[in-house]
């Protein structure tokens, strides 16, 4: 069976008299309640607000535990939250509250009564890694004191300081190299909460030298790497990494990298992530892919220095000039096309006799173009309008009748098939024939084979087809069930 800490305390209450041990509730006056030099956990009264709220409706509901101190006085062993709340609410007036029910203990020795105290925290609050550690040291020491008491402790200490401190055996192992590791500024931040554990035990993991370097590269920023960043570096580290430039390395000007460069390259290599390719120190930024030549997809690296920014920043101005030249060049392009397009409608729209403000729709996706744009675009005046192609002035299906009868032209002049506003008069229609007069030339036939239709070319001569003859076209050979002359080849066609 698990050894529990908490039979200490059954042991050492059998070991004293009943009214020295009792847990009896007595009523005090809050001005005889002291705190406990012992306790090392911080009462934020900013956070007190709800906890006054549930005491000045329902009163103490969870008394504290005190033990009898000096000149009548009680000092507290748990609740002094609650005793900070009640002080607080009798200074806002609430005298009826000012009598504060407690249990009175009288723990036998300091380090019990100190024990019980951690060990009543560590229960009835929400503790800091940076309290939890403190609190096992504490536990330890403690613990300690009681077995050189006599008090016999089975299995190993650890085991029962992460039972006294209410955590599991793995973070109480993490706390212990936080507290044994990290350096002293790294540990001021985790203990004031700007470190988060994670980020604190990776830190503490990793040598002092660089620690100490981590420090000065991010003491000037903002941030600070992630868990996954520190354990980057740590792993480059052991395999030789200097993140100092090497005396090869130069600037396209033959100056050598400055050292000032050696915290951007460590900054790098702790926030860039494992999907770009660490730095160590080992290449230029101007010819780094992620520094002075990112393009596409390729992540811009923050710490690339002066001379690569300054590259980028040129070569992003050249590049955004060109881009607008190119834009430029195209909406001419795109201008000159509509320009043609408004000038075919504008011949349409004056036969019409259009007025100016009439409006003409195009497609459901563009905007209806009144009759005076439509006129100004002939003219090339295009004011602010931007173009993303040609189709502005094309029709699709559904407006061409509309806009034939608006304009009185005919689809084929509107989709710039002709360039005659009405239908014109049709060429004759070549007409399949069933007679037998056959003209002079080639003519095409359609002809009833077995059942089967099928289409062949002959040369009529004197009114006789020259291959079906009379004699081919028998009740038993092919049929002719029409045919259809076929116009003179011209003149070079193979």
């Amino acid at each position: 069976m698990a050894f529990d800490v908490s039979s200490i305390f059954a042991q050492q209450v059998q070991a004293v008299s009943k009214s020295d041990t009792g847990r009896e509730l007595h009523t005090v006056d809050i001005d005889d309640l002291v705190s406990n030099e012992a306790n090392f956990y911080a009462v934020d009264e900013d956070k007190l607000e709800d906890l006054k709220n549930s005491i000045a409706l329902s009163g103490i509901m969870d008394p504290p535990t005190v033990t009898p101190a000096e000149d009548g006085k009680y000092r507290l062993i748990s609740g002094h939250r609650r005793t900070a709340a009640v002080r607080a609410l009798v200074a806002e007036g609430r005298a009826d509250l000012r009598k504060v029910p407690v249990f009175v203990r009288s723990p036998k020795s300091a380090a019990m009564e100190e024990l019980e105290l951690i060990m009543a925290n560590s229960t009835a609050r929400v503790l800091t890694s940076a309290e939890i550690s403190q609190a096992a040291q504490r536990v330890e020491r403690l613990l300690y004191d009681l077995k050189e008491q006599g008090v016999e402790f089975p299995g190993r200490m650890r085991d029962h300081v992460a039972e006294a401190c209410n955590v599991s055996k793995t973070k109480l192992a993490n706390l212990h190299m936080i507290e044994e590791n990290l350096i002293q500024d790294f540990k001021a931040q985790w203990a004031a909460g700007k470190l988060p554990d994670a980020t604190a035990l990776e830190l503490a993991r990793c040598e002092i030298a660089l620690q100490m370097r981590l420090r000065d590269a991010f003491a000037r920023t903002k941030e600070f790497p992630t868990s996954a960043g520190i354990e980057q570096v740590r792993g480059l580290a052991k395999s030789g990494a200097k993140w100092r430039p090497s005396m090869l390395l130069h600037c396209p000007d033959r100056k050598l990298c400055p050292s000032s460069r050696d915290d951007a390259t460590l900054r790098h290599d702790a926030t860039c992530g494992s999907w770009t390719p660490q730095c160590k120190g080992e290449l230029c930024c101007m010819d780094c892919k992620y520094g002075a030549k990112a393009r596409g997809c390729h992540p811009v690296c923050d710490q690339m220095c002066a001379r690569a920014k300054q590259y980028r920043t040129d070569k992003n101005a050249d590049e955004k000039r060109e881009e607008e030249t190119a834009k430029e060049n195209q909406q001419r392009v795109y201008r000159v096309a509509i320009q043609l397009k408004a000038a075919r409608l504008v011949k349409a729209i004056d036969a019409a006799g259009l007025a100016d403000d009439v409006k003409l729709a195009f497609a459901n996706y563009s905007a209806d173009k009144t009759v005076e744009k439509i006129r100004a675009y002939a003219n090339g005046d295009f004011g602010d309008d931007y173009f993303y192609g040609t189709d502005v002035l094309d029709p699709d299906a559904k407006h061409v009748p509309e806009l034939c009868e608006k304009l009185k032209c005919s689809a084929d002049y509107l989709l710039g098939l002709t360039d005659e506003l009405s239908p014109g008069s049709k060429p004759d229609t070549l007409l399949w024939r069933t007679d037998t007069d056959y003209p002079d030339g080639q003519v095409l036939l359609l002809l009833d084979i077995e059942g089967r239709k099928n289409y062949d070319v002959d040369t009529a001569l004197g009114g006789e087809l020259c291959v079906y003859d009379a004699g081919l076209l028998t009740d038993n050979g092919p049929h002719v069930l029409r045919w259809l002359p076929l116009p003179p080849e011209e003149e070079g066609s193979i």
